[in-house]
């Protein structure tokens, strides 16, 4: 029997239970020794709770619908899976606060907003948060720029959503046994490339329906009270480990997808592992994770790449050398950022700037490095 069939034939029986419910007077031993108005006063509470559950049901419902249809999409299309990765992640990161009152909502519900919201951030496990950052920003790719998405790019997103999934089970589920993502069992076929404006037209057509958080949050304060206990009694209990090739892999492709989404092209105009020599070691020679390229096929800057749980200005140093053999080979000075897959530090010692944090959009700005190029040019020859 299909899972389609056995979740229909499941539903039918749950609100057929809920409709039963609602004639619990009529047991006598149900009402035996209520006074009217207690009857009613319990009777107000019933209803309660089966609006409750109905609620919570549609929303678990279409989570797990929709993780399965971005696995299933894998074999079809690696854009359409990561959108479909993307959207099951929002709607998981939807649920954590539509039933957790630890949680504050931002001044916007869209999920990038969500998952930077610092009650958020102060709750879940600090190695999913650039996990979370990847799936969304590949699923941005996959929708507004016209890089292609590959199937290993797609298999990390959908990797990533489990482990969310994973830690949602483990911090509010009655039980919980800590499961691993199989990827052989993952279904391969004759990929294609899905037109943009079919990919836009999915995208845009996914979240359309979607109730507004700040009513569902109304709507649910009392269980959500229940589930913010529920989670922090689990996670006294319980352990939670992260999948540390999925955290080396996402860090890794998050720098890619980083690059991606504001227009650069690996391969074209940035190379990685770019061969340096002149290196303060045995050798003389070195390899810089990133190398970014501008149209006069000179180096505009530096990416040198460190562990997530690593400070991320641990490589300032290394990517400074490696900017000193750029400039002795091209005589120009390429700008410098450090990134641990989440946090980007930029610094620009040519014009003597002070290093500092910045997002991975100003960072990498392809019109952004494209002005600075230009004005470089004009000013310092």
């Amino acid at each position: 029997m299909k899972w389609d069939v056995k979740h229909d034939r499941a539903k039918k029986v749950i609100d057929r239970f809920l409709d039963n419910a609602g004639y619990w007077r009529e047991p006598e031993d149900l009402v035996a020794g209520l006074t009217d108005e207690e009857k009613e006063l319990v009777n107000a509470e019933v209803e309660l709770m089966i609006a409750s559950i109905r609620k919570r049901y549609k929303l678990q419902e279409r989570l797990p619908e929709q993780a399965v249809e971005a696995e299933k999409s894998l074999s079809i299309s690696p854009a359409t899976c990561a959108i479909l990765s993307r959207r099951a992640l929002e709607l998981a990161v939807r649920f954590v606060f539509s039933y957790d009152a630890e949680l504050s909502l931002p001044y916007r519900d869209n999920v990038s907003s969500l998952i930077h919201e610092p009650t958020f951030r102060r709750i879940i496990e600090p190695r999913l948060f650039p996990m979370l950052k990847y799936t969304i920003h590949l699923g941005n790719v996959a929708v507004h720029t016209n890089n292609n998405i590959g199937r290993d790019e797609a298999i990390i997103a959908l990797r990533d959503l489990f482990e969310f999934c994973d830690w949602i089970d483990y911090s509010y589920s009655r039980e919980y046994d800590e499961k691993t993502y199989d990827e052989s069992i993952l279904a391969s076929g004759n990929e294609k490339r899905i037109k943009a404006d079919e990919l836009m037209k999915l995208y845009e057509g996914l979240s359309s329906k979607d109730k507004k958080l700040e009513s569902v949050l109304k709507e649910n304060e009392e269980l959500r009270e229940q589930m913010a206990k529920k989670r922090s009694q689990n996670v006294k209990t319980r352990e939670f480990h992260v999948d540390t090739i999925s955290e080396a892999e996402t860090r890794k492709r998050y720098i890619d997808v980083a690059l991606k989404e504001e227009g650069w092209v690996i391969g074209r105009n940035v190379t990685e592992e770019e061969p340096v020599t002149g290196m303060p070691n045995s050798t003389g020679t070195g390899y810089v994770d990133y190398v970014l390229w501008g149209k006069d096929n000179l180096p505009l800057a530096v990416v040198e790449a460190k562990k997530a749980s690593v400070d991320a200005m641990v490589g300032s140093q290394q990517a400074k050398l490696y900017a000193d053999c750029l400039q002795n080979k091209y005589n120009r000075r390429p700008l410098i950022f450090i990134t641990n897959g989440f946090e980007f530090f930029y610094t620009n010692d040519y014009m003597g700037y002070p290093r500092r944090e910045v997002s991975h959009r100003k960072s990498c700005s392809l019109r952004w490095m494209d002005a600075l190029q230009g004005f470089r040019l004009k000013i310092y020859g």
